[in-house]
């Protein structure tokens, strides 16, 4: 089995297990529709857009530790 065909098969069964996940009547959804009916406004915001920070320092983090271990700056 080549690696385009063994790469092919794993990202259908990754999307064949997140889709139903992510449908609309899936654990997820119905996760985030409780939790907006049970958080206030504000705090939510908050706390997302923490998490978004925090995702976008650790994203540029990878990419910059990269860059470094790819030009061998240190």
């Amino acid at each position: 089995m080549s690696v385009y065909r063994l790469a092919q098969n794993l990202e259908i069964k990754f999307w064949n297990a997140v889709i139903p996940v992510m449908a609309e009547e899936g654990p997820l959804m119905k996760t985030i529709r409780t939790l907006k009916q049970i958080t206030p406004t504000k705090p939510r915001n908050i706390a997302l857009l923490i998490m978004i920070w925090a995702a976008i320092g650790f994203v540029s983090g990878v990419i910059l530790g990269r860059l470094i271990l790819i030009f061998q700056i240190l």
